[in-house]
Parts: structure tokens; sequence; C-alpha cells
């Protein structure tokens, strides 16, 4: 019998204790540092990969977006792996740091890769795929190597309270990725290899499977024939785990969809424009949006926009707080196909077989009249301007058109002369460029070789050509465009039209451009002579001639359009992105959340590889989806992506109605007498009047 002043101390001494702070392991920082390197790593690949694919290695848009969900299917689904290594032959810390190595060099394959005229195979095909191999298998190590779940190593008895706070830290690492960290292995506290309870977890299972088919004896759970070999500890926590794994089952849509802000979503930014003022954002950092907003919007919901909603007796559960999350999933795929609708109305129209197209460029310093064969009424073009004809129907595959052209000879600077008519050979499925200018005095009309590609880039870039009509400068010389970062040489080349022709389209960076322009010699001015600007998804044609005013040597610059630039902004994303990153807080955060705090302690491994395979199991759907080709507009794809969301969450809902969370069966045993120390004594953090699904 302890004295008064005695429980007064121990009563105190408790208080204390309380307040107390709990210290974070010190291993801690080592993993979240090596996550902050690894998934820099991996993001800065992931971010550029689907437009790499594209531009680079030619792949065709879904050809790509099959590419890059295949090998993010690979980076989830090998961590499965990663724990079997880990838990049964390396143990965990010399799982990373083997496999780290493995990552290292990957990326050394992709940079020596990137040099053509060292290794030109390399850094075409195998360079690359031989680096996304490499991180395939990093992930099966830092993901499953480096978790937390279960892991002793990191997580010791009676630290539950500051696993939350890490669970965040930990997101923070995960989203933003810019964090280095140094080597620090004696900060870990190194674990043997004690098995793999992802095999003793699937050998139950297969075990209880096939003795509830060969038995007729009856049980009160199929998972209780397995009795005979695995002890009841096991097969109690795998009933929960069975339970919690069932509610999975309608998760890998989530992940179809979240997933595509670096294939399709970034493909549609493409089609954008995105000049902000003098700066251009580029589509693949329009990426950089989902994580910036988790990092500004994580405590504003833990602050006040769960509280808020708590007051209203609204989603102060895990389950309704993903369905929500899924929900809006959906919804931004709603908004990404209605925007994608907007961009389709914009988009160049290919030609088709019996048309063509045909551009009449006037580079005459005066206005002009044409008469084209077919054509009514009479088309009159003012100097240095242009007519596009953008459909003409022809009935053979070659087809010639006569034009005739007026102009006023006394008020059309050194010309004086034109022909009667002129004869043009035009080929269907093609765009013809006619360059209207002048020998000396006299008009000629030429059908510049190659033909205008008038289709935007699928990279989104500008695309760009010079027309030149100079015989008085030598071959082989060329016209420099200089902007800010980048400088491109056009050359004036010995072709079958001569000093009178084109070059191949370009694709160049969008900004401004200074033009210098070569000597009669061939050498190149040292002052610009002037400067024009590109757009992206524009294409350009921009003419050079010697002037046709005067006598003199001068020459000329004039820009022609051939194809306008895109004129929806870049920033109409933010709202999807917005969208799918308050999806993303209320289904992904939540979800593991709801992970750790529902299973035992021994399944906490098992339900995080679970987790990462729903991840896989999403890329896997959208690789079919993209595979199947059902529609040929991508703003259908879009809404058929939203609808599969809202099927799948009412799925999910039926599932999660009948769920029981651990303090509801804790509350109803501690009511029969019968407290488990299994179930719900770790999970204190839910109060008695919270609503159900």
């Amino acid at each position: 019998m302890l004295s008064q002043r005695d429980q007064e101390l121990l009563r105190q001494q408790e208080q204390a204790n309380q307040r107390k702070k709990v210290k974070y392991p010190r291993s801690v920082a080592f993993i979240i540092g090596t996550e902050f390197c690894e998934r820099f790593s991996y993001y800065g690949m992931k971010a550029i990969l689907t437009l790499y694919l594209h531009n680079e290695l030619r792949y065709s848009e879904d050809d790509s977006t099959v590419i890059y969900h295949v090998w993010s299917m690979l980076c989830y689904f090998t961590p499965i792996l990663g724990a079997i290594i880990a838990d049964t032959f390396l143990g965990r810390f010399r799982t990373i740091f083997y496999i780290s190595i493995v990552y290292v060099l990957g990326n050394a394959v992709l940079s020596v890769s990137a040099v053509p005229p060292v290794f030109p195979e390399l850094s075409t095909k195998i360079g690359p795929f031989e680096d996304l191999v490499d991180v395939c298998l990093e992930s099966c190590g830092i993901f499953n190597g480096g978790n937390f779940h279960g892991n002793p190593g990191v997580i010791h008895k009676g630290r539950h309270r500051a696993m939350a706070y890490i669970y965040n830290i930990y997101f923070y690492a995960y989203s933003s990725a810019i964090f280095v960290a140094g080597y620090l292995a004696h900060l870990y506290k190194l674990m043997p290899p004690q098995g793999s309870v992802l095999t003793d977890v699937w050998c139950c299972i297969w075990h209880a499977l096939g003795r509830k088919i060969k038995s007729k004896e009856s049980k009160e759970h199929w998972l209780d024939h397995a009795e005979d070999k695995y002890d009841k500890d096991l097969i109690s926590d795998v009933k929960i785990l069975v339970k919690i794994l069932l509610l999975y089952i309608p998760l890998p849509f989530f992940w179809a969809l979240f997933d595509q802000q670096g294939s399709r979503w970034t493909f549609q930014a493409t089609r954008m424009d995105g000049q902000i003022g003098s700066w251009t954002l580029k589509p693949d950092q329009m990426q950089v949006v989902n994580p910036l907003f988790i990092l500004l919007f994580i405590p504003v919901f833990d602050t006040f926009v769960y509280p808020l909603l708590a007051r209203c007796n609204l989603l102060k559960r895990q389950l309704p707080r993903m369905f929500t999350g899924g929900i809006l999933a959906g919804v931004a795929f709603l908004v990404s196909g209605c925007l994608e609708l907007k961009l389709e109305t914009t988009f160049s129209v290919a030609l088709q077989s019996g048309e063509t197209r045909v551009t009449f460029i006037n580079g005459l310093p005066c206005d002009i009249a044409l008469n084209v064969t077919g054509q009514d009424p009479e088309i009159k073009i003012p100097q240095l301007q242009e007519h596009i004809i953008k459909s003409i129907m022809i009935n053979e595959a070659n087809t010639t058109f006569n034009v005739t052209l007026e102009f006023d000879e006394h008020n059309c600077g050194n010309v004086r002369h034109g022909l009667p008519h002129y004869e043009i050979v035009v080929h269907e499925e093609t765009a013809h460029a006619i360059m209207i200018t002048a020998d000396s005095t006299v008009i000629k009309m030429v059908n510049i070789e190659p033909p205008d590609d008038y289709m935007k880039s699928d990279s989104g870039l500008p695309k760009l050509r010079m027309l030149y009509n100079l015989d008085m400068v030598p071959f082989n010389s060329s016209v420099r465009l200089k902007g800010k970062f980048d400088t491109y040489d056009f050359f004036i080349e010995d072709t079958p039209q001569g000093h009178t022709s084109g070059t191949k389209f370009m694709e160049v960076e969008p900004g401004s451009y200074q033009v210098f322009l070569p000597t009669l010699e061939g050498i190149r001015e040292e002052e610009a002579f002037t400067s024009f600007d590109v757009k992206l998804g524009g294409v350009y044609n921009f003419l050079v001639q010697k002037s046709l005013i005067n006598v003199s040597d001068a020459m000329t610059v004039n820009v022609f359009e051939v194809t306008p630039s895109n004129s929806v902004h870049i920033m109409w994303l933010i709202p999807q992105y917005f969208i799918i990153t308050v999806s993303e807080i209320m289904f992904s955060i939540t979800g593991l959340e709801f992970s750790f705090t529902q299973s035992p302690s021994s399944m906490k491994s098992v339900l995080q590889a679970a987790w990462l395979l729903t991840v896989s199991f999403g890329n896997l759907i959208v690789v079919i989806i993209a595979e199947a080709k059902f529609f040929k507009s991508q703003a259908m794809e879009f809404f058929l992506f939203a609808v599969l969301m809202f099927v799948d969450m009412i799925i999910f809902a039926a599932l999660a109605v009948s769920y029981k969370y651990v303090d509801e069966l804790a509350e109803a045993k501690a009511t029969s007498g019968a407290v488990s120390d299994k179930e719900g004594i770790d999970n204190k953090v839910f109060s008695d009047d919270e609503t159900k699904f």
C-alpha cells in the first residue's frame, strides 16, 4: 500500500512522462534522405519520359503512353521482389544499398547513351530502355527496403504517436524530391533477415484454400482450415488482412487516372499555348503543379478543411474520404475531356484523298489579283501577304491549274512584266506553297519544294523554314536565326529550283529570333537585319529575297504563317490539376493512413506491398485501354476514364458500407468483456460520435 506522498510522486512522474517529447529514431533521417534522392531521379526521368519517347525516339502518342505506363507498372510491381529479397536474404539495409548501386549504373548508362558520336546505338533505343529497367530494379529496393511499415530497424514499440508525423514528412519527401541526403549508415539499426511475411501470408492462404476444397469439415472462417499448419495468431492477422484487401480491389482505377498526368495530360499540354510574358512554360514542366499543390494543401487540409468538415459531421472516417477522392478524380477527367474538346477545334485537319491545299505567297512590292482555274471569285492578295486555299477537290492524283495574274506595273518597284498565264501542278494530299516573286523585272511563280508541312509538330514546338530568292548570294551560304538560348542556320542549297527555293521545316524553340543575313561573298553579317517571333504550335515560312524596289543589293525578310499557333493557354490545365491533387490528398494519403491504423502490426508491410500493387495494376489498366483504341478522339477516352471511375467508386462504396473499423470491433468486444490485444489497441484516434461510411 503506497503512502499518499508516494502516490502523488507517482502521479507527477506519469504526467512528466506524458509530457516528454517522443523522439524520432535517428534512422528516419537516413530513410527520408534516401527517399529524396531516389524520388528526385525517378520523377526527373518520369517528367520527360513520354515526350522523350515521342519526340526523340519517334514513338506515336499511344505507343509512348503504353511504354510509359508499362514502366510505371513494373516500378510499382518489383518492390514485391524487393520485400522478399530484404526479408529473406539480404536484410533491408543491404537491399537498399546494393540495388542503389544498380540505380547509379542505370543513370550512368543513360548519360553515356546521350553521346551519339560515341555510342550511336545506345543513343536511340538500347540506352534509355536499359536505364528504365534499372530504375524498375531500384524501385524493388527502395520502396520495400525503406518502408516504415513494421520495420523494426526504424520504428520501435511505443512510438506510434510519432508515426503520423513521420508519414507527413515521408509524403513531403515523396512529393518534392529536392533534398539530397548523405550516406549515414551508422544511424541505421541493421536487422538480420527474418523471413518474408509475404510468403507466409501467401502460403497460409493457399493452404487454407486447398484444405477447404478437399475437406468436408465446416469452419467458422475458411482461413481456419490452415490451423493444422499455421499458428492462430498468423491466421487471425490474415483474416483482418483479407478483409482490408477486399477494399483494395477497386483502388487501381484511381491510379489509372492519376498517373496519366505524365502521359495523356502531358501530350494535352503540347497542344496549348505556354507563353507567359517573356517566359514559355513547357508541357513537361506542368507536372510540377501536382507536387507543388500537395505541399501547399496538406497543411491546409489538416488544419482547416478536415476540422471544418468534422464540425458538419462529414468525412470524419477514412473510407468516405477515399470515396470522395475517387469521385474527384473522375471529375478531373471530365474537366480534361471538356478542355480536349476545345483543343480539337484548333487542330489542323489532314488532307484526304482527292484533296489538295494551295498557299499563294505574294513576295512582290505591290498588290496582285489572281484568277485560278475552278476558283471563283478573283483572289486579291496585298503586297507581302499570303492567301491560303485550305481545300481544293481534284479529280486526279496530279492536276494542272492555269493561273492569270494582274498587277499595276507602274507601282510595283522594279517589276514591269508578267506572263499571260502560269501553270502550277498540284498533287492530292499535298499542301503547296506557291511563291510569287521576280527575276529582275519579270514576275515568276514557283511551286516550292518541299511542300508545306502544315500539320503542327508532335512536340508542340514551332516549325519553321526559309523560302528564298537570292540569285546574287553563293550556294551554301546561310541565314542565321539567333534566339535567347538557341541558334539555327538555314542554308541556301543548290537544288533543281536554283536560287528560288525553300529549305526543309525545322522544329525550333518558341521565342524571338534575330536574323543575320549573308553578304554577296557568303559571309554572314555581324549585325542583325531584323527579328521576328514564333509561338508554340505555329508553323511558319520566312521569306528572304533580294529587294524588288531598287537596284541595290539589299534584301528583305518577311514572315508568313502556315498554321496558327496554339490559342488555348496552358493555364487552363490548372483546374484539372487542382482537382486531381485534392483527390490525391483525400484518396492516397488517407488510404495509407487507413491501411496502417486498421492492420495488425505483423501485416503492415504486406499492406504496403498490396498498396503498391494497386498502383501497378492501375498503370496496366491504362495500357489495356490505350492499346484497345476505343476512340479516335482523346476527349472521348478521357470521358471513358471518368465514367469508369464513377462506376468503380460505386463498387468501392458498396464494399465499404459493411466494413467495421477496428475501434468498433474493440468497443463491441469490450462490451462483451473480451477485449483483444491484437485488434484496436493501437488505434485510439477515433471518437464514439464519428459517423460510418
